[in-house]
This record gives C-alpha cells, sequence and structure tokens, in this order.
C-alpha cells in the first residue's frame, strides 16, 4: 500500500507561518503550499466529505474541483490542485482515518530555503543520494529533509543526463514534492513515508542528522535502482 503512495509521490502538531508569502512569483502562500488547515486532521476519525468541504472552504475552491475516489483497498482519496500544486489526501486502508497528504509541485517549486521558512524549522535529518540515470546517461539524484517533530518530509529528486555528478547542495535546490504525517521519531517518520522499516536500509543510505551548514552536507553514491 505505502509503495502505492511513493509512486504517486514521483510521478504525481507545530505551527507553521500559514500567511506568509513567498517570493511574488509563487503566488501561493504557504498555508496553500502545505494544506496547514488539513494537518490536524492525520491520524484523526474523518470521512472524506468533511475533508472535500473543509478544502472547499479553506482554499476558496469550487466544489467540482475537489474530487473524491475510492481505492481498490478499501480506503479513499480527496484531490485538488492549486496554482500547479497537486494535492492528495489519503486514508488508510479501512477507510475511517486520514493517514497522509501528499502535495506534488509542479509548475510552482518552493526551494528548500522556501520550505524551511514554511516550516519556520531546519530538518533534524536529511538523506541526499545519486547513481546512474538508467537506462540513459548522466546522473539522477535525491535529497530528502526529514522533520519528524512536524511530521513533515520534503523531497527533491532530479536527473541530468548531461553530467555526471548531482548538483551542490545548497538552499536553492527546488522541492518536488512533500509528504505530511503523524509526527513522531525519524524511524517512524521513515516507515511512514518509505515504507520500509529503518533497520532495514543499509547503514550508509540511512539518513544523517542535518550539520545545520550546507557546506558539511554530502551526498552519498548509490548504483542501486531502489531508492
Amino acid at each position: 500500500m505505502r509503495d502505492s503512495y511513493m509512486v504517486l509521490m514521483l510521478a504525481l502538531v507545530a505551527v507553521l507561518s500559514g500567511c506568509q508569502p513567498l517570493a511574488p512569483s509563487a503566488q501561493l502562500t504557504c498555508t496553500e503550499l502545505l494544506a496547514t488547515p488539513l494537518h490536524s486532521h492525520i491520524h484523526q476519525t474523518v470521512d472524506p466529505e468533511t475533508i472535500a468541504h473543509e478544502v472547499q472552504q479553506k482554499f476558496n475552491m469550487e466544489k467540482s474541483n475537489v474530487q473524491i475516489a475510492t481505492r481498490a483497498d478499501g480506503g479513499w482519496l480527496v484531490s485538488w490542485t492549486i496554482g500547479g500544486v497537486e494535492f492528495g489526501a489519503f486514508s488508510s486502508n479501512d477507510g475511517t482515518s486520514l493517514e497522509r497528504i501528499g502535495i506534488d509541485y509542479r509548475s510552482v517549486r518552493p526551494t528548500v530555503q522556501d520550505m524551511q521558512k514554511c516550516i519556520s524549522s531546519t530538518p533534524e535529518w536529511y538523506r541526499a543520494l545519486y547513481g546512474p540515470n538508467l537506462p540513459t546517461s548522466g546522473v539522477r539524484y535525491s535529497v530528502t529533509m526529514f522533520f519528524p517533530m512536524q511530521g513533515i518530509v520534503a523531497i527533491v529528486v532530479g536527473a541530468d543526463q548531461q553530467r555526471k555528478l548531482p548538483p551542490e547542495l545548497g538552499p536553492d535546490l527546488p522541492i518536488s514534492h512533500v509528504v505530511v504525517v503523524q509526527p513522531g521519531s525519524i524511524d517512524t517518520l521513515f516507515e511512514q513515508v518509505v515504507g520500509k522499516p529503518l533497520k532495514d536500509v543499509r547503514p550508509r543510505l540511512r539518513p544523517q542528522r542535518w550539520p545545520h551548514d550546507w557546506t558539511k552536507s554530502q551526498f552519498v553514491e548509490d548504483r542501486e535502482t531502489g531508492w
């Protein structure tokens, strides 16, 4: 089940500075970018109609622009789009509670620095991996930033057929996806988002403590394709 969430994300509690806008070109507030009004519903008993109604109310959306779908496992998905950002609110498998919110940034791509301002925090943990861009040439890379206290994981993914090395790690990297789940430890956060226990991940590929200095962060090379 969790694997399907990650497929959608890659193809598709704390106080947030909800009314603080990003750069004028983004035209979306932090509240909109992170679907902040829905965070309090995560792991709470709720039905899809309630979530859809709240999306309409909080984001001033027409009912026809908020979709409710039933999943094959019996759960549900509420989805909507705001200004080039695609959102999905996923229930638990039995459909009784909201399990996570997935956000896929399309035409609007906030940077790592923007995201840290929205969350009002730096990540506690991070994981930066790169490897060959199979089956073509070049390099692919991912940078994942974990905010356990907020239940937020911010993800950068990219590929370049011309480069052999990933770009330099820094605050200007554009965020691709965000997953919001129940706050907890790094172990529970990792398993909720990645779908496997942290202890089952090879040690060199596990998240590292954030050094609070971009010059001290680094990519880890891994030539496998399972990340």
